[in-house]
């Protein structure tokens, strides 16, 4: 009986020892153990054979052309602001001239108008131009809004669309990823060291998991090193980086980059986990590589074009005209004698009419430009390599939003100008005059301002997920490829 007591004693302290939670910090530190061996090896051997170093000087070289590039463009475009500023209050010299000839004489008018205002170049445009190469136009807001030419650059620099420095990045990063994880796998797998490791306690995904960090601490020191040569460049030689926000911004767009190139890293530790030992490997990296980065981004900006066709700003003009001047006929049909419409009594039924049709066809104009926009982001979304264009653009400044903005402030001028110009129809003259007048100065002085941060944040968070969800597919499905890594054919 004791002896039974005994055994169910034993039995008893041994479940409780059993009940007890094991301490797993041990097993944590194995695998910290393990990953930063494996980390380290990666990172020491792109060190050696001098990858992250030719990294660097590769993409510093890339990023500093395109740097001085946009920051010459920039230079000019906030010279051309500072000078046209300069001359928009001035009075246009002008006169009359008078002709004599034989038979009689006659005066003419003569005299220069000043081009109307310029909106200053947002100074992170050196690094996503985005929207302000739409911008970068005289723009008048009267009757309608007059869009003018886009600013003159030097001959150089027009012969071609001058990359921005996030199109660099687009580039070059892809490439960085793609050459810091391709082949790291299998030329481990040739040369027998993964078989090596596997067969000891160490998991796979404690090895893909040290690898993949390797990369990513490849790319991100040869990557943003080369990107803070470019931002040093710009912030001594051109000044266009300013106050703290300014570099808020940057920080976040590096941020952006670097995950972006992430994502290319795991596309390159899928394909060299590969059972290949042909350049279907490397076809495929290429595929890959132009499809996100070049091809679906394209596709999406035509695809918004053919679906949004929008007019372009010289047959707006040339509608609004063709449109009014068919009210004024349709006015003068009936007043046959009048001169023009202002000699009919229903002037300002005219005038109104007209300004009614302006209204209709800028707003229009307007909402499908948007709209063309807002279907090439969407569209774009759909590759990293969008996501990182327009969520760039974004924190820059010369993003979509901005672009809302700015067109919302030109049609609030050109507003004001109508209800102006409806005050002054039963004023007297100079009442009319004066009213008019003071919108019109108005108008002068709006100037563009750039997004606060927090709008800028919100708009970024689409382009953010896009690439947060394109790093999880990507690492997810370069894991299931490594587990799935056929290592029997080893000798």
């Amino acid at each position: 009986m004791a002896h039974l007591q005994t055994n169910a004693t034993v039995k008893h302290e041994a479940a409780k020892e059993t009940s007890k939670p094991r301490d797993r910090l041990p097993g944590v530190k194995n695998v910290l153990y393990t990953l930063l061996l494996i980390t380290g090896a990666d990172v020491v051997r792109n060190l050696k054979n001098f990858k992250i170093v030719l990294g660097f000087a590769g993409s510093a070289v890339v990023f500093l052309i395109a740097s001085h590039l946009l920051g010459s463009d920039y230079q000019q475009r906030l010279g051309n602001w500072i000078d046209n500023q300069e001359t928009a209050f001035l009075v246009p010299p002008g006169g009359a001239v008078r002709y004599t000839a034989p038979n009689g004489s006659f005066l003419a008018k003569a005299g220069k108008s000043y081009e109307s205002p310029i909106h200053p170049p947002e100074p992170l445009s050196v690094l996503v131009k985005g929207v302000d190469s739409e911008i970068d136009r005289p723009v008048g807001i009267f009757q309608h809004i007059y869009f003018g030419r886009r600013q003159n650059q030097d001959l150089f620099l027009s012969s071609f669309d001058t990359p921005d420095l996030i199109f660099m990045v687009k580039i070059v990063a892809s490439l960085l990823g793609l050459f810091f994880a391709f082949g790291s796998t299998s030329r481990d797998r040739d040369r027998g060291l993964l078989r090596m490791i596997l067969t000891t306690p160490v998991r796979r995904r404690d090895v893909f998991l040290g690898k993949a960090l390797g990369a990513f601490i490849s790319l991100f020191a040869a990557f943003s090193a080369a990107f803070g040569v470019a931002l040093a460049y710009l912030y001594f030689s051109h000044g266009s980086i300013g106050p703290n926000e300014d570099w808020v911004r940057v920080l976040l767009i590096l941020a952006m980059s670097n995950l972006y190139g992430f994502i290319f890293i795991c596309a390159g530790l899928y394909l060299s986990a590969m059972n290949l030992r042909t350049k279907s490997p490397i076809v495929a990296a290429f595929l890959v590589w132009a499809t996100l980065t070049l091809i679906v981004p394209n596709l999406a900006v035509l695809a918004a074009r053919v679906a949004v066709p929008v007019i372009s700003n010289n047959q707006l003009f040339a509608r609004i005209l063709a449109a009014g001047r068919a009210i004024d006929r349709e006015e003068l049909n009936d007043y046959p004698y009048a001169r023009s419409v202002f000699d009919t009594p229903n002037s300002n039924t005219a005038v109104l009419r007209r300004l009614k049709v302006i209204r209709e066809m800028t707003d229009d104009f307007a909402a499908r430009k948007l709209d063309q926009i807002d279907l090439a982001r969407t569209l774009a979304l759909f590759s990293p390599s969008g996501g990182l264009v327009f969520g760039s653009a974004d924190l820059a400044g010369t993003g979509t939003s901005d672009y809302r903005a700015y067109l919302r402030m030109l049609l609030s001028g050109r507003d004001d100008m109508h209800q102006a110009i409806a005050r002054a129809l039963d004023a007297p003259p100079a009442e009319a005059q004066r009213i008019q007048s003071e919108v019109e100065d108005q108008n002068l002085k709006r100037q563009r301002t750039r997004q606060p941060l927090t709008t800028s944040l919100k708009a970024v968070a689409g382009p953010s997920a896009s690439l947060l969800a394109w790093f999880s597919l990507g690492i997810f499905l370069a894991y299931r490829r490594f587990e799935r890594y056929d290592l029997s054919n080893l000798t």
